[in-house]
This record gives structure tokens, C-alpha cells and sequence, in this order.
């Protein structure tokens, strides 16, 4: 029997104008591009096209991605990188391997739309001048100049112009002299030592003092933040970064998340009456042990990281976006778990609650235009 001519077939989304469809697909965020070449091949040729870019250009589609670099376990030296992905479900899409010894102790800092990797040791705790950019468009590492001084556990920040600032991390033997920090011209792809006169100086207290820190805020008992991190101000041969501490923007007010003995804590950085507490209102993680907190660059936000084992001898990798509720009386106790995830599994049980080496950088990236490519 026949159809009845009033019936009719469904209809298909590429059967739509295809102006509309690439203005659908322009909206899906770039990390699933690669699920979406997996529906078919008409989806991998629009996936592909210039066309999509072209109007995800038009639409100004930016996307806000969180990069971490995590140790899996001990039995590979070299830690992994990974982008959450967050809609429609949050993962950990893995990036190609670093294809060079991955060094130890190393400052990780972002300009543009790329990931710097500077110093560290790869064998032997000898510091290192080597230096690497990760282009997160393409998702593929380069190595650049060498540094003038070897470093590791230096600090750095960025320049409004892109260029990158180094401090620290290097030998006693250039305390109090240009050599301390040095800057990166991108543009150039050069080093350079400070400008004369502009070296730092150790103050009667130990901690070190430098007029080229720039945008650092120093709290006193907390440490010296400089780019959304903390460091240790304290130590004469380094800025070394206070592991599972992040700060959090709360009212135009300063705050460090940390995680300690498995617990999220908060502490506030007024100097005048600087405070801390365990935070509440995380019951549905509560029977985790956390091993690391980072910032989403989100307003009163962090994530935080756990491990789980199960009976097939795999890992989980958990996360958790937390809330943190509008301060109450001048201080903050309570948190909300807007969501949590496990957000990677790989093979083996290696009971580790070491989290200082878990964790080991994370860095919040702000993509336009182009398509990130994964493996």
C-alpha cells in the first residue's frame, strides 16, 4: 500500500540551507569537532571546509579552554597534557605527546594563544635554559632560543604586549644582578636580561623585592601572587610555585582555594585580618580525597581533583566545579557543586595521594577563529 501523499519523510538536518547548517555547526565548540566528523563524511567535508571557519570568524566564536598537565602515574616519566571539554559532558581530551624529555620543576605561563615551558631539569636536578611553546591551534610543540641563564622553579608573568617575564630560579651567583629575570621578545624571538638598575633585591626579611615584578601583589604570610598563581617569595634561590593553590576573584576581593590533607580550604589575603577555613556544602564529594585545586578563570570558581580506583585495575580521573557562595558576614564557608565528572580512565591502580605531583600546571586559555586540532 501506497504512502498517503500527506505523509511525510523526516526531515534531514542537511537537508536544511547551508547557510544554516554552518551556522548551526559554528556554535558547537571546537573540541567536538572531531565527534563531529565521525557522523559521516558530509559532516567531515563541512568540518574540514574553510567555510566553517570563515563563519565562526563572522560570529566571533571564542572559546574559553582549560589546558592541565597531569601525572598519571609513576611508572611514566614523562605527565600527560589534556583540554577539559565541558559541554555537552565534561572529559579530558588527551593532546599529542610532548616529543621531547619532559623537564622537572619547569615554569609553565601563557601569552596569546600559546603555552610556554621554561627550565627545569630533566636529569641529574642540573638547571636548564631550554624552552618550548605549545601552539594550542594546532596543538603542536616547538622548541625556541634558549634561555641566557638556566632556571628552574622560576616564576613568570606577561606583559599587555605579549612579552614574557622571568624571575628567579637560577643560581645564588646572580642574586641582586640584571641576570635574576630576564624577558622573551615573541615578536623577535629573543632574550633579553632587565635594563640596568632594574635588578632586585633581597629585603632584611629574605624576601625578594623587584620593581619589574609586574602586577605581583604580595600578602603578607601568603606569598606573592603574580598571574593568577602563588608563589613562595621566601626562598633566595627561587619563586617557586606553591603547589594546589589557586586565587579565587570573590567581590573584588582576593581569595586562595587550596587543598590540604584531601580538603578544599579558603583563605582570605587582607592583610589587615586574613582568615581560612575548611569549605562546606561539598557533602557530595566529602568521601573523596582531593589532590588538587586549579582556577577556570570563572568568578567564584575552581575546580578540583581526585582520583578513584576500581576492581579492573583502572583509574578515574574526577573533577568537580565549585561554587563559591557570596560572602556572609565578612567570611566565606560554604561552596556548591555545579558539577562532577569523571573526566578520564586509563589502565592501572596505582594508589598515589601524593598531590603535589599530580597536578602539575594548568593554564586557561582564550581561543578565536581558528580550529584546534587534536589526535
Amino acid at each position: 500500500m501506497r504512502k498517503s501523499s500527506s505523509e511525510s519523510s523526516p526531515i534531514s538536518f542537511l537537508s536544511l540551507p547551508y547557510e544554516v547548517v554552518l551556522n548551526c555547526l559554528s556554535r558547537v565548540p571546537r573540541t567536538h569537532d572531531q565527534i563531529l566528523s565521525l557522523v559521516s563524511k558530509s559532516f567531515r567535508s563541512i568540518v574540514a571546509s574553510p567555510d566553517l571557519e570563515a563563519e565562526r570568524i563572522r560570529i566571533l566564536k571564542n572559546e574559553t579552554c582549560l589546558y592541565v598537565c597531569l601525572k598519571l602515574n609513576n611508572t611514566n616519566p614523562n605527565p600527560s597534557w589534556f583540554i577539559l571539554s565541558q559541554t555537552p559532558k565534561q572529559k579530558l581530551i588527551p593532546l599529542p605527546s610532548f616529543p621531547y624529555p619532559h623537564p622537572n620543576c619547569c615554569t609553565v605561563v601563557s601569552s596569546g594563544s600559546e603555552i610556554y615551558m621554561l627550565g627545569g631539569f630533566v636529569t641529574k636536578g642540573k638547571r636548564s635554559r631550554r624552552a618550548y611553546a605549545l601552539d594550542c591551534k594546532s596543538h603542536q610543540w616547538r622548541r625556541l632560543p634558549k634561555m641566557r641563564i638556566a632556571r628552574k622553579d622560576a616564576a613568570a608573568n606577561v606583559a599587555s604586549d605579549g612579552r614574557i617575564y622571568v624571575y628567579g630560579g637560577c643560581s645564588r651567583v646572580y642574586n641582586n644582578s640584571v641576570n635574576w629575570g630576564e624577558i622573551y621578545y615573541p615578536t623577535t624571538q629573543t632574550w633579553e636580561p632587565f635594563p640596568e638598575g632594574e635588578e632586585g633585591t633581597f629585603n632584611k626579611e629574605g624576601v625578594f623585592e623587584c620593581d619589574l615584578i609586574l602586577d605581583g601583589i604580595v600578602f603578607h604570610d601568603f606569598g606573592l601572587l603574580l598571574g593568577g598563581k602563588i608563589y613562595d617569595n621566601r626562598n633566595e634561590d627561587s619563586l617557586r610555585l606553591c603547589p594546589n593553590i589557586c586565587r579565587v576573584r570573590i567581590d573584588c576581593q582576593d581569595f586562595q582555594a587550596t587543598v590540604s590533607n584531601g580538603e578544599l580550604h579558603l583563605f582570605c589575603c587582607d592583610d589587615s585580618s586574613p582568615w581560612g577555613a575548611e569549605v562546606g556544602g561539598l557533602e557530595g564529594i566529602s568521601s573523596n580525597y582531593l589532590l588538587s585545586v586549579a582556577s577556570p578563570a570563572k568568578e567564584r570558581r575552581v575546580t578540583v581533583w581526585w582520583k578513584t580506583y576500581t576492581k579492573e585495575c583502572k583509574t578515574e580521573i574526577w573533577c568537580a566545579m565549585i561554587l563559591f557562595e557570596i560572602p556572609l558576614m565578612g567570611k566565606l564557608l560554604r561552596g556548591v557543586v555545579e558539577w562532577s565528572e569523571n573526566v578520564f580512565t586509563f589502565h592501572g591502580s596505582e594508589s598515589d595521594s601524593d598531590s603535589n605531583s599530580f597536578l602539575l600546571h594548568y593554564e586557561v586559555m582564550t581561543l578565536s577563529h581558528r580550529r584546534i586540532h587534536f589526535i
